[in-house]
């Protein structure tokens, strides 16, 4: 058994100037990173060659994938394809913890 606390977790810098960003897997299976955003912080939009899952952890975020744009909320689970344009905004006036798996 593996137990990975986030608190132990490395900070990693991120290209979409969020509040803070942590990896907590990273290997040939999945990749995934802790996203804390203050209201307004954006996660621009790009594409990746995997899938990705997208889980609100905290507060509420806008979602854009493709031509679909939705308001997503604490306890919510977002996917996305590969090769399709995505990403997201803290639209809430609190801040909003993101979980992003990519799908390796």
């Amino acid at each position: 058994m593996q137990i990975n606390n986030g608190k132990n977790a490395k900070e990693i810098k991120n290209p979409h100037e969020i509040q803070k960003a942590i990896k907590l897997r990273d290997d040939d299976t999945a990749k995934i990173i802790e996203m804390y955003l203050k209201p307004g912080d954006v996660v621009k939009e790009h594409t990746t060659p995997v899938d990705v899952t997208f889980f609100v952890h905290e507060g509420e975020v806008e979602m854009e994938i493709g031509d679909e744009k939705e308001k997503a909320k604490k306890g919510d689970l977002i996917l996305s394809p590969k090769n399709i344009p995505h990403g997201f905004v803290n639209t809430g006036d609190g801040d909003a913890r993101v979980l992003v798996i990519k799908h390796i």
